[in-house]
């Protein structure tokens, strides 16, 4: 462009003459440089290295800093000979976002880290005034913290059971709670009181709300309704009934006067939150609704779902605008931008996309992680984009160029929830370990450290002593007890004490075929929670009879092809396998893959899955020239996706070059196999488990083909 750019480039001698009535030379000058007019700045952002907080080019002296004082009046006159003036203005802001500093080449970004539950913590809030902090945790409690300290202020203690969602009053006097023991606590914030329980709910709370001016308050459960309260005389004002399964997401719209609703159902459900009435049924989702929300002036409400898509509606009509398309997994999270142009997904890909929230495009993914993306949310001033994954990393991002200005690292496991301070200073999250730290992307300092763990052995003794309580004061046939004799199952499952949770998954299954019926969606769950604990006993046979019944009992329920039948149909194919049933399992395996590809797209994560069971189904068989292929389909899809050093990419790797080496192709194989390690020294480290285990895998092809030194070598 430096070279062609100039002024009066069509000389014209006429600088108002209207643009649109410009007649372009012949040749044309700007020809040539009309796509990077437009787009260069676009491809700046892109080739910016991450590691390099000072991009060569942007300093004083640089390339783009002599264009700049050069051309760049030139380079505007150009943009309105071709009309791209609006375009001119997103780029400058872009650029600018390039020349954001990156916090973690400098410092670490920590302010602080709270240890004080004693389980994982599944929600976070800020309180308005941003001085306050509140966690819900598994352990059963809410812990307020001082923002600024980090001192844990209180502990709120009361729930029978996991704590799911916490939320401020707008004013910040109260907090409220929901949990898996079916209630709503509404306490007070500042002396940490219990003002009221809110008890109605049949079953686990997943979502509690505030209304904008903090009146009322709105539930969501895995009992399939929505309750709304009068937040301050603690009173049931209605219960909103009419969706078909537990409800995942609840949302006030901004003025209040309506509630919105994503349930496991696949739908959304718009409610008049004043008199309980049912205003709109929203579908058009393939499966589960994970994530719902408003835009800032209440028109629109964006929705993700399992079925991997993202869906704008006009929330007057419940007519469908716009269905973003372009996840390879679940979307779990979705927010609007503070001014509504813009919308963000967090999935199960791994990845982060802005869109258009008016035009529908994709104006950005954001790909960094290396597991699902929990959540999103902008800043308040919708200048940046923090992301929270299963990684256990919390990123922040420039919202408008979406180069990454951080990465927090620190927690050890999955991040669930994350969220900004009001004025957009400070951010907390909070991690499976049972810590919330606290972030500043601009200063980064870190504070302090409690300490608190809970053992598996305790976290037994918790819920054998939740089920002996709820069976005293609710009877065994209660669906909060049934729930409780399943999570002791899947704790005793985890132990290794397969015995003793095969018992009680049958306690659970022949309970909740009694009272909630053989359809019910928590009975099909206690069936595929026995069928899991008989398979890893080795007593394939009947956990081949269970998964068949689960399979035929979803595809009358739900359809053959709804995701969660699938996902039977894949389990059934397993357990064929483990019992060398391959013929059988093959045909199965081979029928998920082209229902998934079909449904799911050929990318998504369930369908790679497929195809990495039937691979290796083909593998036991000793098909070893279809299960290659099939290897290196799914190492191109993979690579295509994930990019080339994302840690799932070695499992294929791997499978890669057993395959050729099964074969007798050992040159492939053993490139394959130094490839793979290669990888896994750069990505996970060279102390690894998995990194030895590529060490050994190469050794082992080596001395097989005689290379007893060359093995060795491998080690040294």
């Amino acid at each position: 462009m430096s070279r062609i750019l100039q002024r009066d480039i069509y000389r014209l001698d006429d600088p108002g003459l209207p643009t649109d009535q410009v007649t372009p030379p012949d040749p044309d000058p700007l020809a040539a440089a009309r796509y990077s007019c437009i787009h260069w700045v676009d491809h700046l952002a892109k080739s910016k290295p991450d590691e390099q907080p000072q991009y060569e080019d942007l300093r004083d002296g640089g390339i783009i800093d002599r264009f700049l004082r050069q051309h760049y009046l030139h380079w505007l006159e150009a943009l309105s000979i071709l009309g791209g003036v609006s375009e001119g203005i997103l780029v400058m802001s872009k650029l600018n976002g390039l020349f954001q500093p990156a916090v973690e080449h400098n410092w670490s970004a920590c302010l602080s880290t709270l240890e004080g539950h004693g389980d994982s913590i599944r929600s976070v809030a800020f309180s308005p005034d941003r001085s306050r902090l509140a966690s819900g945790s598994n352990d059963r409690t809410v812990k307020v913290w001082d923002a600024a300290t980090g001192a844990c202020l209180s502990t709120l203690k009361g729930h029978g059971s996991d704590v799911w969602a916490v939320a401020f009053s707008p004013d910040g006097s109260r907090l409220v709670s929901g949990s898996t023991d079916g209630t709503v606590k509404v306490w007070d914030a500042a002396p940490a009181a219990c003002l009221s329980t809110l008890k109605g709910h049949g079953n686990q709370v997943n979502s509690v709300a505030f209304s904008p001016d903090g009146s009322r308050l709105a539930s969501g459960s895995r009992d399939g309704t929505v309750k709304v309260w009068d937040a301050a005389a603690a009173a049931y004002l209605s219960t909103l009934e009419g969706h078909g399964d537990s409800v995942r997401s609840v949302a006030f719209s901004p003025d209040g006067s309506r509630l919105a609703s994503g349930s496991h159902d696949d739908t959304i459900k718009v409610w008049d939150a004043a008199t309980g009435a049912c205003l709109s049924t929203l579908e058009g989702h393939g499966s589960d609704v994970w994530a719902v929300a408003f835009s800032p002036d209440g028109s629109r409400l964006a929705s993700g779902s399992r079925d991997s898509a993202v869906k704008v509606w006009d929330a007057a009509t419940g007519a469908c605008l716009s269905t973003l398309e372009g996840h390879r997994s679940d979307v779990w999270s979705v927010a609007f931008s503070p001014d509504g142009s813009r919308l963000a997904s967090g999935s199960g890909d791994g990845t982060v996309k802005v869109w258009d929230a008016v035009v529908a495009a994709c104006l950005s993914m954001l790909e960094c992680h290396g597991d699902s993306v929990t959540w999103v949310g902008f800043s308040p001033d919708g200048s940046r984009l923090a992301s929270g994954s299963g990684d256990g990393t919390v990123k922040v991002w420039d919202a408008t160029t979406g180069a990454c200005l951080s990465t927090l690292k620190g927690h050890r496991y999955h991040v669930w929830a994350v969220a900004f301070s009001p004025d957009g200073s400070r951010l907390a999250s909070g991690c499976w370990d049972g810590t919330v730290k606290v972030w500043d992307a601009a200063a980064g300092a870190y504070l302090l450290t409690l300490e608190a763990h809970v053992s598996s052995v305790r976290v037994e003794q918790m819920h054998l002593q939740t089920l002996k309580l709820r069976e005293a004061v609710l009877g065994r046939e209660h669906p909060d007890t049934l729930t409780s004799i399943d999570n002791l199952a899947e704790t005793l499952r985890n132990q290794g004490k397969y015995e003793k949770a095969e018992q009680m998954h049958r306690q659970a299954l022949e309970l909740s075929e009694a009272v909630l019926g053989r359809e019910h969606p928590s009975t099909l769950t206690s069936m595929s929670n026995l069928a899991r604990v008989l398979d890893s006993q080795g007593k394939y046979d009947e956990a081949e009879q269970m998964h068949r019944q689960v399979l035929k009992l979803k595809e009358v329920v739900l359809g053959g092809e709804h995701p969660d039948t699938l996902d039977s149909l894949n389990k059934l194919a397993l357990v064929l396998g483990s019992q060398g049933k391959y013929e059988k399992a093959e045909g199965m395996h081979r029928q998920t893959l082209e229902l998934r590809e079909a449904i799911l797209g050929k990318e998504h994560s369930d369908t790679l899955e497929s195809m990495d069971n039937l691979a290796d189904v083909l593998d036991s068989q000793g098909k070893y020239e279809e299960a290659e292929q099939m290897h290196r389909q799914i190492l191109e899809l993979k690579e295509a996706v994930l990019g080339g050093e994302h840690p799932d990419i070695l499992d294929s790797l791997n499978n890669l070059a057993l395959a050729l080496g099964n074969q007798g192709k050992y040159e492939e194989a053993e490139q394959m196999h130094r490839q793979k390690l290669q990888l896994s020294e750069a990505v996970l480290g060279k102390e690894h488990p998995d990194t030895f285990t590529s060490m050994n895998n190469l050794a082992s092809l080596l001395c097989d083909q005689g290379k007893s030194e060359e093995a060795e070598q491998v080690f040294r």
